[in-house]
């Protein structure tokens, strides 16, 4: 069952917002049945971590999957911790597949290069194209509160390397149920707005140790959401991975992270 009190509107709506609202359920209902994707990647619902940082900064190389090759880049500050989420759009529900596997997105501290291209996806929400510019994340396999073990995580899912992107506003809206919604035991309604990262799998080399992608992986593109939900009765999880073992404060839900195939790196 669907929560509405904490949406409830006021009970006459100015006309611009009535008209937002229509249009939002209409996107919805042309959402289509998520591609048929080689890698079977999870949706993600990504949530800000608090005043944390890695120390010292991780110093990596990456090559996705795009073949974009960066040479001892450091990852330094966790940003978000992503969850697999249930999500239903116009009635069509994409279920969580892989429950242990969760991500956590770093920022890469150096100002790079832009090298401006443009990427054409192809995901539930139709053919998209997106400007796509500097790398700012690397997104990582990661263990939640102890949950399952990091080898079978990181056979499940790759690492990405993440990039600004933009493009068109979708305005779809959206009912998501992942692990910190489920303790209140209904679904939460999000709108879907533009996208704002691109993350492509990546292969990661860490000193003298290589991690290839996990498999035939699917890209991600990362929508910016609304409203910014705080988990109900979660402040901090435990998180594992390469990069260290550390308890992350828990902010407001920020993104949707949604399996893409690429059509086009625009390399």
């Amino acid at each position: 069952m669907k929560r509405t009190s904490r949406f409830a509107l006021p009970a006459l709506l100015s006309l611009p917002v009535a008209l937002i609202l229509m249009f939002a359920s209409s996107r919805a209902a042309e959402a289509q049945t998520p591609p048929d994707l080689n890698g079977g990647t999870d949706h993600f619902t990504c949530y800000d971590v608090i005043e944390q940082n890695l120390h010292p900064p991780a110093t990596i190389s990456l090559t996705d999957e795009c073949n974009v090759t960066l040479t001892g880049v450091q990852a330094f500050t966790p940003l978000q911790i992503c969850n697999p989420v249930a999500k239903t759009v116009g009635g069509v529900v994409t279920p969580i597949t892989e429950p242990e596997a969760h991500l956590t997105l770093y920022e890469l501290t150096q100002k790079l290069p832009s090298n401006p291209r443009r990427v054409v996806v192809n995901n539930q929400f139709g053919r998209q194209t997106l400007r796509v510019a500097a790398p700012k994340l690397i997104a990582v396999p990661t263990v939640k509160n102890g949950i399952g073990t990091l080898r079978d995580v990181e056979n499940e899912l790759s690492h990405f390397t993440c990039y600004e992107a933009a493009g068109k506003k979708l305005l779809v809206s959206a009912a998501i149920q992942d692990q910190f919604i489920a303790a209140s035991a209904d679904s939460e309604d999000i709108l879907i707005h533009a996208p704002v990262y691109f993350c492509s799998p990546a292969e990661k080399t860490n000193g003298t140790d290589v991690f290839p992608t996990a498999r035939n992986e699917d890209h991600l593109v990362l929508y910016k959401v609304t409203p910014s939900l705080t988990p109900p009765n979660v402040s901090t999880v435990t998180a594992l991975n390469q990069f260290e073992s550390n308890i992350l404060t828990i902010g407001p839900l920020h993104f949707l992270a949604v399996p893409s195939e690429v059509i086009s790196c625009g390399n």
